[in-house]
């Protein structure tokens, strides 16, 4: 047996045995729903399905839906039932699950099962055969019912635009919040403006990633002066030799200072950290990591013995990288994708956040 034999062969009869009227029943997509303001019939509209509605003097008693008889009774059958008994047009007081073996009857405001003894116990009742229901139980009831399945959603969405939407356009000017056509633009005229706009404001250079020594006042020089250089898009522009006489200093308290190091090429630095443990090794402790997004590189450099700059040699001297080679003694560990954070675990290790195509990624980078 199905859910129609469950329906025709044992509720629809057990239903007559009590004296109910077939006139009194109503089957499946013929009534009517109420989905926020609007009034929705259930043909064709809305997937879901009610099976029976029972009626008595035209106001809607109670509802039953039914289930095969091998399927065990959830309390999503029991919401799925309630949502449909507070959704119709006049709320049904009581709402009935059946697979044929075990039916649980519900009142449809509390939603609490209720039986022989506990039916006096019903909103419905008490409140002298009247519905008394907080508008917030329809909201809960009609969220549910469009969450049933992805048409339902776009059919409540085509209902709004035809029965709420097209009404308000018009030609004629006059009318106040009507939509005229005739005189707005398309969107993708707007998009294209907008975008021509802010590509117009938010170019940054193509050189210039830094390390900065922040101290009290630090001025990094932002946007006279992008690394050593005056700001250019795709190329440096003239080497800057007097750049605080062109900065605010606030009355003397603000203080510009040089990058301790400048890509040519940017790498995105996404995190610094001082390695403050011996968990790694001497060579290591109270040294720098630095990480980028790039290309997923982790660089180490020592200090100086004052710890105010890096120490750097060779081709990075003039703390400029000219060539990414230039780096090649200082890469710590390198692979690691797109690099957000990193971060010195409490047991002294280094831990790498990555963001990756297919997802994110921590890695423990321990010694050998």
């Amino acid at each position: 047996m199905n859910e129609e034999d469950i329906k025709n062969k044992i509720v629809i009869p057990y239903l007559a045995d009590l004296g109910l009227d077939i006139e009194n029943l109503v089957f499946e997509k013929t009534f009517t729903i109420r989905l926020f303001r609007s009034k929705i019939e259930m043909k064709n509209t809305i997937k879901g399905r009610l099976d029976i509605l029972v009626k008595r003097n035209n106001e809607n008693i109670f509802l039953v839906e039914t289930k095969a008889p091998d399927h065990i009774l959830t309390d999503d059958d029991r919401d799925q039932a309630i949502s449909y008994a507070r959704l119709l047009d006049n709320i049904a007081p009581f709402s009935i699950v059946t697979n044929g073996h075990e039916r649980r009857i519900y009142d449809t405001i509390t939603k609490k099962e209720l039986n022989k003894k506990t039916i006096s116990e019903s909103e419905y009742v008490k409140a002298g055969y009247h519905i008394s229901f907080d508008p917030d139980l329809i909201y809960e009831a009609q969220t549910r019912l469009i969450e049933l399945d992805p048409d339902n959603l776009l059919n409540f969405c085509k209902y709004q635009i035809c029965e709420r939407i097209s009404p308000l356009r018009s030609n004629d000017v006059t009318k106040p919040g009507i939509y005229v056509p005739p005189v707005f633009i398309e969107r993708w005229q707007i998009t294209k403006f907008v975008n021509s706009f802010l590509g117009d404001v938010n170019k940054n250079p193509h050189y210039g990633d830094e390390i900065n020594l922040v101290e009290p006042g630090f001025n990094s020089g932002w946007a006279v002066v992008q690394g050593l250089w005056k700001p250019n898009i795709d190329e440096r522009g003239k080497l800057l030799t007097n750049t605080s006489s062109n900065l605010v200093n606030f009355g003397g308290s603000g203080k510009y200072s040089p990058p301790e190091l400048i890509w040519n090429t940017p790498i995105a630095p996404t995190a610094l950290k001082f390695y403050d443990t011996e968990k790694m090794g001497d060579d290591y402790k109270n040294d720098l990591f630095v990480a980028d997004a790039n290309t997923g590189s982790i660089y180490h450099f020592d200090l100086n013995e004052n710890r105010s700059g890096l120490q750097l040699q060779g081709p990075l001297k003039d703390k400029i990288v000219e060539d990414f080679s230039e780096l090649n003694d200082a890469i710590f560990a390198k692979g690691f994708g797109r690099i957000t954070d990193l971060k010195i675990g409490a047991d002294g290790y280094i831990y790498v956040l990555s963001s990756e195509d297919d997802g994110a990624t921590l890695y423990k980078i321990t010694k050998l």
